[in-house]
């Protein structure tokens, strides 16, 4: 681990886990627990450490390759299938060593996504949250992320049924077949969910997440 160059740090938190009675809090942190150990069999090979569940409904890990994030939101959203989560994205130096356990990891970075999270919550914002990128390039990723959370949120549950798919690699007949449709039927669900559209966003912000995390010498680019 190279602690001279930025890292990504994702925090989570799922909104109003608090008010669940004991039973329904049980079940809820056995299906969190279930979700990050299904993202991280998925996505291990992108995660510096994490994804560990911390203070009982709030998880952190640390990326190794910023282009993850659109994925990762999708992922928990999905893997929760129900909850939902606010999660704040932070930039920044590591100051201590990689450890197994994400929590006994600390530095700017991990202040960086406490800060985003925090302004989530106050804000009672579902989009992604980002902190230590500068200031402008703050903004630029929020407003990316707020529309990509608008955007999915309005899904049908067929049109996320077949974006979920398609986002999965899925030509259009492999859908269809999974889905027991015709390929007509997966197209108009597409067009209708803006499948193109929100594909295009999804990769703005991950260009723009790759262009703001790093510079050419290395260093912290914001």
């Amino acid at each position: 681990m190279d602690l001279t160059r930025p890292y990504l740090v994702v925090m989570g938190d799922l909104v109003g886990s608090s008010e669940y009675d004991p039973a329904q809090r049980h079940a809820l942190q056995l299906r969190f627990h279930d979700a990050l150990a299904r993202l991280k069999a998925a996505r291990g090979d992108s995660l510096v450490a994490g994804p560990a569940i911390n203070a009982g409904d709030e998880f952190q890990a640390v990326l190794a390759d910023p282009a993850l994030v659109p994925d990762l939101a999708w992922d928990l959203h999905e893997l929760l299938d129900g909850p939902r989560l606010r999660i704040g994205v932070g930039l920044g130096a590591i100051y201590t060593a990689p450890d197994d356990d994400v929590r006994h990891m600390d530095g700017p970075a991990f202040h960086a996504a406490r800060r985003a999270l925090e302004a989530a919550k106050r804000n009672r914002e579902l989009a992604p949250l980002f902190q230590g990128f500068g200031e402008s390039r703050d903004r630029v990723l929020d407003g990316l992320g707020a529309l990509l959370e608008c955007h999915r949120a309005r899904l049908t549950p067929r049109q996320h049924d077949v974006c979920r798919l398609l986002r999965l690699g899925h030509a259009q007949e492999a859908a269809a077949r999974e889905l027991g449709v015709s390929k007509q039927m997966v197209s108009e669900h597409a067009k209708r969910a803006g499948w193109r559209q929100y594909r295009a966003g999804e990769q703005a912000l991950r260009e723009a997440l790759a262009l703001f995390s790093h510079a050419e010498d290395g260093r912290l680019s914001a």
